[in-house]
């Protein structure tokens, strides 16, 4: 089990020694970008915690306590996730009401927080009181892809565990030796994965993903010159999916004009996500206004999504304002470097 986590030794073996040491704290944060292993060495804390076999920092993954915990399903294990776009108040409460029993089965109860940003105040504060005074044999691990969006009061109650990115090339090889993808492809997402193992899978597994590329690239090439009709029938055809395929669409832009300003100011074609299409990099003329006021309107576009706005609406109201960008840049006479 502990073998087959990619990365992450320095934080495993800090675990390990703390298991093995009876020096496990009662609340860990694992905060790092999203998809870098942050879910599956929590699975793996879980797993030393209530398997038999666990108290050396190395869980068996052989007897019923283990089969259990990688299935989802031991009792002692408790998985809180967003309910829509929030963590509420009442997910953490009957939580509460569970942890006033004593284990089921072993020494611990071990309850994981995913996207622990997500928590609603009123949920964060009724947290905090459990926090500060934990249950007796109860490990929390809260993990987060955006721990600052986390309230202090929190984040200073947990034991913060750092997860960075691995690698490209490490991600790659683990995609080819581990999941049998093509070399190829699994390189590309792995760029465009950005050291993410759990999107870079993900990416691997979606066979629209070149072509869906290939759309946004050309929309963006063609968006200076298109009609408001015509711009129009592009958001609705990038928005067709539905919310899914929105998002993917906007993380394609967000990784585009990131990658134009990792060009501009290194010039090095090493750093970029989209590495096979530094030409239309390249040929981007957008000046440091601009740039910044694209990846404004992305990011804004990417928030009112994950709030529920029409996919389609989201994307008009995205292609408008990049067009309306690329034309006062244009009318300006920009395009200088950053």
């Amino acid at each position: 089990m502990v073998e087959d986590i990619l990365g992450h030794e320095r934080n495993i073996a800090f675990l390990r020694r703390a298991v093995a040491g009876r020096r496990v704290a009662h609340a860990y944060l694992f905060y790092g970008p999203a998809g870098v292993g942050k879910a599956t060495v929590a699975r793996m804390l879980a797993a030393m915690l209530l398997c038999p076999q666990g108290r050396a920092g190395k869980p068996c993954g052989a007897c019923e306590d283990c089969h259990m915990i990688a299935r989802g399903q031991h009792p002692d294990w408790y998985h809180v996730v967003p309910a829509g776009a929030t963590i509420k108040i009442e997910q953490v409460r009957h939580l509460q009401q569970i942890l006033l029993r004593r284990p089921w089965r072993g020494r611990y109860r071990v309850c994981v927080m995913a996207h622990a940003e997500a928590m609603s105040t009123e949920a964060a504060n009724c947290l905090l009181k459990t926090l500060e005074e934990p249950p007796a044999a109860t490990v929390f691990i809260l993990t987060s892809d955006r721990w600052h969006d986390l309230p202090p009061t929190v984040v200073s109650r947990c034991q913060r565990l750092r997860f960075d990115a691995l690698p490209v090339e490490a991600v790659a090889s683990w995609l080819v030796e581990r999941h049998g993808i093509d070399e190829q492809r699994a390189g590309l997402v792995a760029h465009l994965a950005c050291g993410s193992p759990g999107r870079a899978l993900e990416l691997a597994g979606n066979p629209d993903l070149e072509e869906m590329r290939s759309r946004v690239v050309d929309t963006l090439r063609e968006l200076p010159a298109m009609s408001v009709w015509a711009l129009l029938r592009r958001a609705a055809e990038l928005a067709e999916g539905g919310r899914e395929a929105a998002d993917f669409c906007i993380g394609l832009l967000l990784w585009w004009y990131r990658d134009l300003a990792v060009w501009r100011l290194t010039r090095q074609e090493t750093y970029l996500r989209n590495r096979d299409c530094a030409e239309q990099l390249q040929a981007q003329a957008l000046d440091t206004a601009g740039l910044m006021a694209c990846i404004a309107a992305v990011t804004e576009a990417r928030r009112q999504l994950r709030a529920f706005a029409s996919p389609r609406l989201v994307m008009e109201v995205l292609l408008l304002r990049l067009a309306e960008v690329m034309a006062t840049d244009g009318a300006t006479g920009s395009g200088g470097a950053l």
